[in-house]
């Protein structure tokens, strides 16, 4: 390096724009890390470069540090995404060639200082060189005068509108859902969707429904935490992969979903006018549809139940009591959700699942339980209704499965 090209190195600025020192300030120890910065900001020119060597003892010597201290800011730079550890090696031995910092937002060299174009000593005036071409500043781009130029790091304004819609939604989701309550520096934010795009290659459309969904199910079981565009970046894998489960879930649930015929749709029609709590109404049909349909199932196995009157067993009995208090299908179900009704209509802890509570005859469903119990008690006794229960469920369950 001649001596004109030390002098354009001496007057060289040290760009460091305004975002990133705002972002700086507002850490514990914003002196040091400002200091270290600008100080492989210094490193990077004189090398003439943006990976400058500069080992922490290297450094320490120049900043009048201790080591450990330089490795402490170092780490935290890092995290940031100002700097970067570089570690070169021989491509066939593998081993260590050296060690070096990379600068990650370094501009190029401005126009000669003013105190430049005096000239010293009578020289003359040489343009300054460039220091290589500047890596996106994920906070401002610069252009050579030292100005922000928004276009350059976003691109055209197709990919800043999704960018910043992207971190504009999910902070608006994360607030909605008191996930995060400060400040935010939403231009960190739209980095990351950047890089998630760019450095990932995960597509628009991919982000947009991961994105969308991840919006709709905060704070739900499974649902990863989230609290910033990074942390959606680091974790867009692991929220895609809960995504996929979910979705395919609902299109199960979805494809076993009872379609209520127009009967079952006239009798909810019927119960129109009571009050349904937490909008339990739109699943009156299908739980209509439900029970209309386990009524039938239940009384064609009750007919098909062979009977000796010989031989009679607990279970022919016990079929035969349930059989002549089977009430006829549309007194049945209008009775059964009479009661479904009276039940929900002040319970404040309920929640809302009405279709879990159609009629199925099985010793874990309470209302069934209890109708058997209000007449087979005197028909067996509280302990045997209670076997022959259970003993009926069985060979009910057997006769379905068989079938």
């Amino acid at each position: 390096m001649d001596k004109h090209e030390l002098r354009n190195v001496e007057f060289r600025d040290i760009q460091i724009t305004k975002a990133t020192v705002d972002i700086l300030l507002k850490q514990e120890e914003p002196m040091k890390l400002l200091g270290l910065y600008s100080f492989y900001y210094y490193t990077a020119i004189w090398q003439g470069t943006n990976q400058p060597k500069a080992v922490n003892a290297f450094v320490a010597r120049g900043l009048k540090m201790n080591k450990g201290t330089i490795q402490k800011y170092k780490t935290i730079l890092t995290k940031m995404g100002l700097v970067k550890t570089i570690t070169k090696r021989d491509p066939k031995t593998k081993a260590v060639l050296g060690h070096y910092i990379q600068v990650c937002y370094y501009a190029t060299s401005p126009k000669n200082h003013p105190l430049e174009k005096q000239g010293q000593n009578g020289a003359r005036r040489r343009k300054s060189q460039r220091l290589g071409n500047p890596p996106p500043n994920a906070y401002r781009a610069i252009n050579e005068k030292g100005q922000s130029d928004r276009k350059s790091f976003f691109g055209d304004a197709t990919k800043e509108n999704f960018y910043e819609k992207c971190a504009k939604k999910l902070e608006g989701a994360l607030r909605k859902k008191r996930k995060i309550t400060g400040k935010v520096v939403r231009i960190r934010w739209v980095k990351f969707f950047i890089y998630l795009h760019t450095t990932d290659n995960v597509d628009k459309s991919r982000i947009k429904k991961v994105l969308f969904w991840y919006c709709k199910n905060i704070g739900k079981k499974y649902t990863p935490r989230v609290f910033s565009g990074e942390s959606f970046r680091e974790k867009f894998l692991q929220i895609e992969n809960v995504m996929d489960i979910q979705l395919q879930k609902e299109a199960e649930t979805e494809e076993q979903k009872t379609i209520a015929s127009e009967e079952a749709k006239k009798m909810a029609a019927h119960f129109g006018h009571l009050v349904w709590p937490k909008g339990s109404y739109k699943d009156l049909p299908e739980m209509i549809e439900i029970t209309m349909t386990e009524w039938r199932k239940l009384k064609d196995y009750l007919k098909s139940v062979p009977m000796d009157e010989n031989k009679m067993t607990g279970h022919m009995r016990f079929c035969r009591a349930v059989l002549e208090h089977l009430s006829d299908l549309n007194v049945f179900v209008e009775l059964w959700v009479q009661s479904v009704w009276e039940d929900v209509r002040n319970w404040d802890m309920w929640r809302g699942n009405l279709l879990s509570m159609a009629f199925q005859p099985s010793p874990k469903n309470k209302r069934f339980l209890a109708w058997v119990d209000s007449w087979a008690v005197q028909y067996f006794g509280s302990e045997a209704a209670m076997g022959l229960m259970v003993k009926f469920w069985n060979h009910y369950e057997e006769h379905h499965s068989e079938n």
